[in-house]
């Protein structure tokens, strides 16, 4: 299951199997993504988060192995910021995050509370393709990570 916290008062609306967009008003500081982990399923699409700050909190309990969250859109070059708090995560339990990056330099700042382990991939879509991996081990206070996607 997935909920979405984001600077809008629109209705609920489904996103597809098990995906609900469950939108809030939250003000200008950024969105919030909930996402559930469940075994059964591996693969979560989601829209890209409007704001350059994002609070992603992964339900774990029955998480898969390995879970794969993917963002369906680019996210606009720039700074962001990306807070993950993992509930009932575990060292032995992989995600990654897949998400494309508009052309332009970009600086992400990831913290994780919590436990397990994320693989993060940045790509653009690019005349020239570029892409960037990064594996952290939970918690992380913050890392910092600076992309250049050429045009």
């Amino acid at each position: 299951m997935f909920c979405k916290t984001a600077n809008t008062t629109a209705g609920l609306r489904a996103l597809g199997a098990g995906i609900i967009l469950l939108p809030f008003l939250v003000g200008a500081a950024g969105a919030r993504y909930e996402v559930r982990l469940e075994q059964e399923r591996l693969d979560y699409m989601l829209p890209p988060p409007e704001q350059r700050n994002l609070a992603l909190v992964l339900r774990a309990k029955d998480a898969p192995e390995k879970a794969r969250i993917m963002f369906t859109a680019p996210v606009a070059a720039g700074g962001h910021r990306l807070d993950i708090e993992v509930v009932n995560g575990r060292r032995d339990r992989t995600v990654v995050i897949a998400t494309p990056v508009a052309v332009g330099r970009s600086t992400f700042r990831v913290s994780i509370a919590g436990q397990g382990r994320f693989d993060l991939g940045f790509w653009s879509g690019g005349p020239v393709p570029r892409e960037y991996r990064f594996t952290l081990l939970a918690p992380v206070r913050e890392k910092v990570i600076v992309l250049d996607m050429p045009r």
